[in-house]
């Protein structure tokens, strides 16, 4: 993100992996997007080594589509823009509803009743009935992708205030040591998830509980307070630690559990405390970059290990072929 931020004086980082950067101060200047796109590419490449796609619109979602025109279309050579309305009925014709900036799959298919199946479909939409059948939000995305600005950085992604990671257990816990490995897993995808959003994490809510239908209903909550607010997953496995021993019950059949952080702190704000020593990022990015390069889980606590006794049943899980070798189709000749 370093790298993108050098070429422009305004970017916000969207994700992990995705920045929006503005050139309003660029206009005029800059003749050529495309140069100045494969120039950004190549930046990222030497310092990272890392392919991105990069792809210019006069909308956020005019951008957000130019990019994933700059990774789906053969001939986009990883840059693409939309800087006329013929560049943008060229990109939204060969673009489906649900790749669209804020529409999503569930969406495009209540759309396609409609008769619309491409972005253009939906641009050339009249944003009041739009709003009558689907709600403002809809409508802006339609003007959005005609060229009109109704969105700006503070509607992009506001971070969340709370973040949970719960589940049903696929088989009962009954050991100490496996209620503790549940428990970390969620606290783990806790903490990935704020800091994602540059959250940190002032206190944590952990819980366990047997069925409800059990004779014996059990359920039992525990706050923990940091003494300074973190991201880090080793941090958050030390509380989990000292909690389980007040949460597990002898005899008790476990059944549900869960993390939550309900206080978090911006990690660009964060308060400094005299008595505590910093906290290096690096093992944290390490962390990230690893799983991120070569997939979720390439990396893990020791504490986390051994999921498959208590992790939810997935029998009729799709196949990923994307982020899984173990995944991909075999082609017999």
């Amino acid at each position: 993100m370093s790298v993108i931020a050098r070429f422009s004086d305004n970017t916000y980082q969207y994700s992990i992996d995705e920045a929006f950067s503005c050139f309003n101060n660029y206009e005029g200047i800059l003749k050529d997007w495309y140069t100045y796109g494969h120039e950004m590419r190549r930046a990222v490449w030497r310092e990272v080594r890392m392919p991105v796609g990069v792809g210019f619109g006069r909308t956020l979602t005019l951008a957000k589509a130019a990019n994933h025109a700059s990774k789906k279309l053969a001939d986009s050579d990883g840059v693409a823009v939309i800087d006329d309305d013929h560049s943008r009925k060229l990109i939204l014709q060969q673009m489906k509803l649900d790749d669209v900036w804020g529409v999503g799959k569930r969406l495009s298919q209540r759309l396609s009743l409609l008769g619309l199946k491409t972005g253009y479909d939906l641009a050339n939409r009249s944003p009041k009935s739009i709003r009558q059948q689907f709600g403002v939000t809809l409508e802006r995305t339609v003007e959005e992708l005609n060229g009109v600005r109704c969105l700006s950085w503070d509607d992009v992604k506001s971070p969340k205030k709370e973040i949970f990671s719960t589940r049903s257990l696929g088989q009962r816990i009954v050991k100490f040591v496996d209620l503790r490995k549940a428990l970390t897993t969620h606290a783990v995808k806790v903490g990935n998830k704020a800091r994602q959003q540059h959250s940190l994490i002032k206190k944590l809510y952990i819980f366990a509980s047997s069925s409800p239908y059990d004779e014996r209903y059990f359920k039992k909550g525990i706050m923990y307070d940091f003494p300074r607010a973190t991201d880090n997953i080793c941090h958050l496995s030390s509380a989990i630690a000292q909690v389980t021993n007040t949460l597990f019950i002898e005899g008790v059949a476990y059944y549900r559990c869960g993390v939550g952080a309900i206080e978090l702190e911006s990690s660009d704000f964060q308060q400094q405390d005299l008595f505590i020593p910093p906290v290096n990022p690096a093992l944290m990015n390490c962390y990230s970059l690893i799983n991120q390069r070569f997939g979720r889980g390439t990396l893990l606590l020791a504490s986390e290990a051994n999921k498959e006794k208590w992790a939810m049943r997935r029998e009729f899980l799709s196949p990923r072929y994307t982020t899984r070798w173990s995944d991909i189709p075999v082609i017999r000749c």
